[in-house]
């Protein structure tokens, strides 16, 4: 029998965290910008506090966590971040992938 348990990252397994990546957003050209604009909603760490959401910052692409208890205000947080995108980033500059 084989039991396969998914890891998002290496501290999950250090501080069994309570929190998964919620989406990825991609950019090829406003990465900073998108991370300045979102700092203030997010914060600007990798994951430590896992009683609010997170955002994550790395080359390429922004991931945004969310605590498991959470899950009843995913789709608030779906349309505020496209709006706020859209605003101020413009839908063709940027793609989100959300992971449930």
């Amino acid at each position: 029998m084989k039991i396969k348990i998914q890891i998002q990252s290496i501290s999950d397994i250090i501080t069994n965290s309570s929190s998964e990546i919620f989406c990825t957003i991609t950019s090829g050209n406003f990465i900073n910008e998108i991370h300045e604009l979102l700092k203030p909603l997010f914060g600007d760490y990798d994951f430590y506090d896992d009683m609010n959401p997170g955002m994550s910052s790395y080359e390429n692409y922004i991931e945004i966590s969310m605590p498991y208890g959470m899950s009843n205000v995913e789709e608030f947080y779906k349309a505020g971040l496209k709006a706020i995108l859209d605003t101020h980033i413009g839908e063709e500059n940027y793609s989100i992938e959300y992971e449930y």
